[in-house]
């Protein structure tokens, strides 16, 4: 026992000295840093207990104090990293030598103290921080990234991989410390103190590592449907459930605390309420039962209605038309609802670059409002309106009318026999999907008869096949493959990628994107075709952005007047998930995949449709929309 004493001293005691070695060197650079100042005080108190002898031996102790040296010395060097905006060049190696210090200690008491916990040695603080400083130096060092768009399209996997670690370390710091619960016989008069720490929250540093998961896990679902390997995270890392999850979470607490607060400042009658005796709370009977309520279940409630009758509650008084208003609240319903929406064209896309604003910086909210202050105040983030324009079931109100002349020459063109509009559909989600969308069009009857047999083939690569709509509207789709059957088919066994006979490649441009143009053969039916049906992959982890964005792009661009020519994407998986709410999980979301897509820079009209392959669900909807868009009247 005795040698083990003195093995474990001394390894601890050279790793002592190398320490201050370091510090020394960096006190060089900066004398008057605070941290370094306090690591080297532990430091000469350590080196003065092992020139005393090292009497007194309490292991755990020199542990801690060994541990909080660590803590201050890489605080120090993360500071520099931040200051230099982590430099591409030299960023990654030092990143992973501070990661390695900061796992250092957990490694020394593992070795040192065998059989002991290492919340126990160190300490509940000392292991949070431990975990802590290493997620919030990979969030500061993703949240860099982040702003780097060419270098996450040339190193997106290392991108997704920093996220996992960091959100692996942050979710660890969560687990440290067990939360409490309320019937444990813990007593709390402040119930909102209660709720805070029945949620797990023990501090302000609490908070806000669940906002960084929850930021850190939405980027990662921005760039994880682009990378093949971003479904098969070896440590079950569900990105788009925990960015959800945390996201909404955030946003739920700051909603309810912006509403407290403007309850407190608009009633103030009843956030005294609580100090009355009973017959004065009878004598209090003014106020409405929905406002008498707390407001986390004036919340709740709000979360059960439609954003209509949000709307009519906020026409039943000024205190619930301000509540209403609150930009928050609607963000919430906006990140909560729109992975659900089943299509999205370019008068209803929301702009998504609002939801990557932090929040923190929106704490100014119904607190600070006066009643009338509205009409002068400039909204910076009006979520509100993005909501309800991109709602299915609000979104036709928000569509722009149709002027009279265009009315009558709608008219017009309907007494007129128009001729049967053609439409070329290619895409990935063509190819790799198991179940094949174009052989399921051509095999049900009931939904799109097939009317006339297919036409001539261009070069082996297509053909067209008119189908009925409605019973009365024909169309044409001529199908652009990127190679025959056999390689196709091939590659999709083999999930492999292909050589795409349609386009051809010219290079990149200037931000490295690559340049394609149509084969020749596809710039002729271009000319010819009224409109394009873009078949995407909408799998998870399939996809690549860049070349499909270079694409769509190339087609609507190789004719002069491209812009009058509709653009329909049907977003499709082979199949529907068993349980209705696993629907997210298993396929992009539209609005996400416009956004992949680059849609919302197109001039043209466009218009991103759910599909499922294997039930053709969709198809119909997506057709009637491009069937108007091309002056068809339905």
């Amino acid at each position: 026992m005795a040698d083990d004493y003195r093995r474990q001293d001394f390894e601890l005691e050279r790793r002592i000295f190398e320490l201050d070695n370091k510090c020394s060197s960096l006190r060089a650079e900066k004398q008057d840093d605070d941290y370094l100042q306090n690591a080297s005080a532990i430091l000469e108190k350590l080196k003065s207990f092992y020139r005393q002898g090292g009497e007194s031996f309490n292991l755990f102790k020199l542990l801690q104090d060994y541990t909080q040296v660590i803590l201050d010395i890489t605080f120090y060097e993360e500071n520099q990293l931040v200051d230099q905006e982590f430099p591409e060049d030299s960023s990654p190696f030092k990143i992973q030598q501070l990661l390695q210090d900061l796992t250092e200690p957990e490694v020394l008491v593992a070795r040192l103290t065998p059989g002991q916990e290492v919340q126990t040695v160190l300490g509940t603080e000392l292991l949070e921080c431990l975990y802590w400083r290493r997620g919030a130096l990979l969030y500061m060092y993703c949240h860099t990234l982040h702003q780097r768009k060419q270098w996450i399209k040339k190193n997106k996997d290392t991108f997704i991989k920093c996220i996992q670690e960091g959100v692996r370390y942050l979710m660890r710091m969560l687990q440290v410390r067990n939360t409490v619960k309320l019937n444990d016989g813990v007593v709390l008069h402040d119930s909102a103190t209660a709720s805070i720490l029945s949620e797990g929250i023990f501090s302000d540093t609490h908070l806000l590592t669940m906002m960084y998961i929850g930021e850190m896990c939405f980027w990662a679902v921005k760039y994880e449907d682009c990378s093949a390997d971003s479904t098969d995270h070896k440590d079950g890392l569900q990105f788009r459930d925990i960015a959800m999850v945390e996201r909404n979470g955030q946003l739920k607490s700051v909603v309810i605390r912006s509403f407290r607060r403007f309850s407190e400042r608009y009633l103030p009658e009843k956030a005294a309420k609580n100090l009355m005796s009973d017959v004065e709370q009878k004598e209090e009977s003014h106020l409405g039962c929905l406002e008498s309520l707390p407001v986390d279940i004036q919340f709740l409630i709000m979360t059960f209605l439609s954003p209509v009758d949000i709307c009519n509650l906020g026409a039943t008084s000024r205190y619930w038309r301000a509540m209403v208003r609150d930009p928050l609240l609607w963000r919430y319903f906006l990140l909560r609802d729109m992975q659900h929406w089943l299509s999205i064209d370019h008068l209803t896309m929301p702009d998504l670059e609002l939801l990557d604003a932090p929040l923190v910086s929106e704490h100014e909210s119904l607190e600070d409002r006066e009643e009338g202050e509205e009409k002068n105040r400039e909204v910076i983030f009006d979520y509100m309106s993005e909501y309800l324009k991109g709602c299915p079931s609000c979104r036709q109100q928000w569509l722009p009318s149709r002027p009279a002349y265009e009315l009558l020459t709608s008219f017009l063109q309907y007494l007129i026999p128009s001729s049967e509009p053609r439409y070329a559909m290619f895409g990935p989600g063509m190819e790799q999907l198991d179940v094949s969308l174009v052989t399921r069009l051509m095999h049900v009857p009931d939904l799109l008869p097939v009317s006339g047999t297919p036409q001539r083939q261009i070069n082996g690569i297509g053909s067209g096949i008119s189908y009925l709509f409605n019973n009365q509207h024909k169309f044409n789709i001529l199908t652009l493959y990127s190679t025959n059957w056999a390689e196709r088919e091939k590659a999709r066994l083999q999930q492999q990628s292909i050589s795409n006979k349609l386009f051809i490649f010219e290079g990149t441009d200037d931000w490295g994107h690559p340049v394609v143009i149509p084969a020749p053969q596809v710039q002729k039916v271009c000319e010819v075709v009224d409109g394009f049906i873009y078949v995407a992959n909408a799998e998870p982890g399939k996809g690549d952005e860049a070349s499909e964005v270079a694409q769509i792009r190339a087609v609507l661009n190789c004719v002069g007047d491209s812009t009058a020519k509709p653009l329909l994407v049907l977003s499709c998986v082979s199949r529907e998930p068993e349980a209705a709410s696993d629907r997210a999980k298993h396929r992009t979301p539209c609005v996400y995949m416009a956004k992949r897509l680059g849609l919302p820079q197109l001039s043209n009209r466009w218009m991103v449709q759910d599909t499922v392959a294997e039930s053709l669900a969709g198809v119909l909807d997506g057709i009637a929309w491009l069937l108007k868009s091309s002056g068809v009247k339905i």
